[in-house]
């Protein structure tokens, strides 16, 4: 089934039908951001391992943001070149390396934002529930 079919059924279904999916994927958006939100929320001292940790966390986190952008763009460039038909998918860099590097990407960009937040729940249940039913989704 084409994908413009899919989308014309889905036009047809009920706003009630629909409200589970939409409820359901704003959940778990919400859980898995929710690190980064608890982390706003706490203080850490300038020095400590806690923030050492949190930082490096984060250099983890947008490097996988870059990593998820540059695969995306490089492939994206060779299915240009491709020939009518007959894509096979990019075999340089960042393939060379890897051989799903925007997922790879996809992985250290979550991992990273949930260890940066991590390091301030502190004993709190809240977010470490709400932290880890996010990155496991």
């Amino acid at each position: 089934e084409s994908k413009r079919k899919q989308f014309d059924n889905m036009d047809k279904m009920s706003i009630l039908q629909r409200t589970p999916m939409a409820l359901g994927a704003s959940l778990l958006y919400a859980f898995m951001v929710s690190p980064a939100l608890f982390a706003l929320r706490g203080t850490l001292d300038a020095g400590s391992i806690s923030k050492k940790v949190q930082l490096l966390s984060t250099t983890v986190s947008a490097f996988g943001v870059i990593l998820e952008s540059v695969a995306d763009q490089h492939k994206y460039q060779v299915k240009r070149q491709s020939k009518e038909g007959k894509f096979a998918g990019p075999t340089t860099w960042p393939y060379t390396i890897c051989r799903h590097p925007n997922y790879l990407g996809e992985i250290l960009y979550w991992a990273g934002l949930f260890v940066a937040g991590s390091v301030s729940f502190g004993n709190s249940i809240v977010p470490w529930t709400c932290g880890v039913m996010g990155l496991l989704g």
